[in-house]
């Protein structure tokens, strides 16, 4: 197989994960997401193509040569999400780890590390494979480059070569920048022509093999067209520059270096991010398994779970009474049930007659709590008048909307409790979330008075639940014509 070499913009591969997996965070809070959406893709990479090398090239916060020529130049970009900022260290601890070499250079944006990486590793006889989002990087496609663009999340990737951009777009290389030129690039805040958008710059860059040609042959244009070509002319010039990336970057990376991964320091930073997967891949002790004897797997000691059935009427009642607090925890086919003495199974999908009197009882409970309050409510639709009092996740929620509603990072956040242990037995998985929903749901209500968040969290949130869960059971009523107006609308 001929040498490959993958060169990855890593920040554009950071923030397509970010937003396209869920919030992730340790069971100390630390943000993981699109740490976690990053490594899954590396991974894949690695094992797909088996590249001989690869490098991971990241923009650095100081002005570039394209703003020093255009202030306005990518003006229009928001900060980074408060949960990404610290993931961006991290990222680069794993990389390190693996030995994957980072690109960073002041004054130059990832994009003119990538490309003069990229003709770089052309000329020393690697195919190269350009890993991005961004569709600037069509302009170095070669015979030997290749980009592969995010689409979908970050599960596919986009092949496109000379012969894909062709039959696309009908376009060369070259002739991207020109097109970038025409049509400007709004998420970088680059102008273009006004009024000229991607279909007209297409039409004009197939009738004239690059800008200039265009400029030369002006006379051929006509209207509206012609006057906005040639009174925007210099910002289509300026623009142009702007979207050129720059092969020429004095860049002293040896492309020659071939990953060489720490397993055990890439094993030890799996671990402590709790990416279980990625670990058992790996398939090294980390400096946890082999020096600590507390680990949760370890310690965790089956708990005691008894069955609901006919004949436990009474002692179930005495201990609804006997309890401050009664914990739901549910799925589609099982109940479980935590009182301050014991953790209880029901199995929904028996033919008991047991589920009349306990309905009953629980319904008749004025401190009812459970971590899901909608997915309860749809799994166990009896229960829908029950005196909910406190939903973990949605206190997790009011108290910190942009962190975790994991029970495991709850329990360490507010309630110093150790994570939850990892259960094969689903009896006793489901018991074990019971009873840790019981004792976090004190010291969650504490917390929300003690935030002064307990009216917005009892008056709004928490009755809102409800009426979103019958939502959801019920549906909704649509008027089928109107969505297929708007879906039409939409596509055009």
């Amino acid at each position: 197989m001929p040498k490959s070499l993958f060169i990855i913009d890593g920040n554009s591969l950071l923030n397509r994960a970010y937003y396209a997996l869920p919030p992730l965070t340790t069971a100390h809070g630390e943000p993981t997401n699109a740490v976690y959406g990053f490594s899954m893709m590396l991974q894949r990479l690695v094992d797909d193509y088996a590249p001989t090398g690869v490098f991971v090239a990241f923009d650095v916060s100081a002005p570039t040569f394209r703003h020093q020529s255009y202030k306005e130049y990518k003006a229009n970009r928001t900060g980074m999400p408060e949960d990404l900022r610290p993931q961006v260290g991290i990222l680069k601890e794993v990389l390190d780890a693996w030995g994957i070499p980072r690109m960073e250079l002041a004054g130059y944006e990832a994009d003119d590390l990538i490309g003069t990486a990229a003709k770089k590793g052309e000329s020393l006889g690697y195919q190269v494979y350009i890993v991005t989002g961004d569709r600037d990087a069509l302009q170095l496609i070669s015979s030997n480059i290749t980009v592969l663009l995010t689409k979908k999340g970050i599960k596919n990737l986009d092949s496109v070569d000379e012969q894909e951009l062709k039959n696309r777009y009908g376009l060369s290389p070259s002739q991207i920048v020109d097109l970038k030129g025409l049509m400007g690039d709004s998420s970088d805040n680059i102008p273009g022509v006004p009024g000229v958008g991607e279909k007209t710059a297409l039409k004009l860059l197939q009738a004239h093999d690059s800008m200039e040609q265009l400029y030369q042959d002006i006379d051929q244009q006509k209207g509206k067209l012609k006057e906005r070509l040639v009174e925007y002319r210099d910002q289509a010039y300026m623009s142009k520059d702007l979207a050129s990336i720059d092969c020429a970057v004095p860049l002293e990376t040896d492309l020659t270096i071939q990953p060489k991964v720490d397993q055990q320091r890439l094993a030890d930073l799996f671990s402590r991010l709790e990416f279980r997967s990625l670990l058992e891949r790996l398939g090294t002790k980390t400096q946890e398994d082999k020096h600590s004897s507390t680990s949760a797997r370890q310690v965790s000691t089956p708990l005691g779970v008894k069955s609901i059935e006919n004949g436990t009427e009474d002692v179930l009642r005495q201990e609804f009474e006997m309890s401050e607090w009664i914990a739901l925890e549910s799925d589609d086919c099982d109940l479980w049930l935590a009182t301050s003495q014991n953790v209880w199974h029901y199995s929904m999908s028996g033919t008991s007659n047991s589920w009349e009197w306990l309905t009953a009882l629980i319904l008749d409970h004025t401190q009812i709590t459970c971590n899901q309050g909608k997915s309860l409510l749809r799994h166990v639709r009896a229960l829908t008048e029950f005196h909910l009092k406190m939903d973990i996740s949605l206190a997790a929620y009011v108290l910190d909307p942009g962190n975790s509603q994991d029970l495991s990072s709850l329990s360490v956040k507010y309630g110093d409790l150790p994570p939850l242990a990892e259960e094969v037995d689903k009896r006793q998985a489901g018991a074990r979330r019971a009873k840790r929903v019981l004792e976090l749901a004190p010291i969650l209500k504490k917390t929300l008075v003690e935030e002064n968040l307990w009216a917005l969290y009892a008056d709004v949130e928490l009755p809102l639940t409800k009426i979103l869960a019958m939502m959801e059971i019920r549906g909704v009523c649509v008027d089928p014509d109107t969505l297929k107006e708007k879906k039409k609308k939409m596509k055009d």
